[in-house]
């Protein structure tokens, strides 16, 4: 059965309009501006908002990440069949970040439909 862990990696202890940041950061093991540097040069290059379902998904692909079948499927359903991984997955209007069956997020959205999900690896 998955966890979960208080984690806001943003500097200014914010809690609204960075979930992708955090969730990157959380993900790669990078400090909240770095991850939010690799967005930002993501977006503008692609004409988007860092935010947006386009900026970000390019961005994992670029990096390799296996976008995995989320359809029908809770957070803590995802966390669960990926409990030995790190696992990027969106739900409506958030991104959050889980890692070895631990979701790492400012709230607990493991009862939350997931409609997206991105394997990091181990």
């Amino acid at each position: 059965m998955s966890d979960y862990r208080y984690l806001n990696l943003n500097p200014f202890k914010k809690r609204t309009g960075d979930c992708v940041i955090r969730a990157v950061a959380c993900a790669f093991g990078l400090e909240w501006e770095q991850a939010s540097d690799i967005l930002y040069e993501t977006a503008r290059n692609l004409g988007c908002e860092m935010s947006c379902l386009g900026c970000y998904s390019s961005l994992f692909r670029k990096a390799g990440l296996e976008e995995v079948d989320a359809e029908g499927m809770t957070v803590e359903d995802i966390v669960d069949r990926y409990s030995r991984d790190i696992v990027i997955i969106r739900i409506s209007g958030h991104l959050t970040c889980a890692i070895n069956g631990c979701v790492m997020d400012i709230w607990d959205c493991r009862g939350s439909q997931a409609d997206r999900a991105w394997l990091v690896g181990e």
